[in-house]
């Protein structure tokens, strides 16, 4: 037997729609619980950038230096604007280990740290459970 169908939460469907960023991020940095699961860092299309002084700390983490870190794990953005942590085969982040924990998540890098308060794409509410469910009422 199918679920009764879910009703969508009419503040945040606004708010999505009429592309109110700021107040979306407001909402979401109110009502947001993370569930630990790690899709955030499987949403399909993404690149997480990453700072001189990210790839250092990251590098320490991982017991490597800095230029074997950007060779091993980094390209250029598709802007040319710097450098972005690879992808696994299956378009995940490299930095995930096969349980799905972040190997670098003591020094992961601030866009990491900020999804999502301070920013979303068009996919973060279908790919994250925990985004997903302020869509419900």
């Amino acid at each position: 037997m199918a679920g009764k169908p879910k009703r969508l939460n009419p503040q945040v469907t606004r708010l999505m729609d009429s592309g109110n960023l700021a107040e979306l991020l407001m909402l979401i940095e109110q009502r947001f619980e993370c569930k630990r699961c790690g899709d955030c860092c499987r949403i399909g299309g993404g690149i997480v950038r990453v700072s001189q002084d990210e790839i250092e700390e990251i590098a320490e983490l991982l017991d490597m230096e800095a230029h074997e870190f950007i060779e091993d794990h980094t390209s250029l953005a598709p802007d040319r604007r710097g450098l972005v942590l690879l992808d696994a085969p299956d378009g995940a982040c490299e930095m995930l280990d096969e349980d799905g924990s972040c190997r670098i998540y003591e020094a992961r890098p601030s866009q990491c740290r900020s999804f999502p308060y301070e920013w979303v794409n068009k996919n973060s509410f279908e790919e994250c459970p925990g985004l997903a469910a302020l869509l419900e009422m």
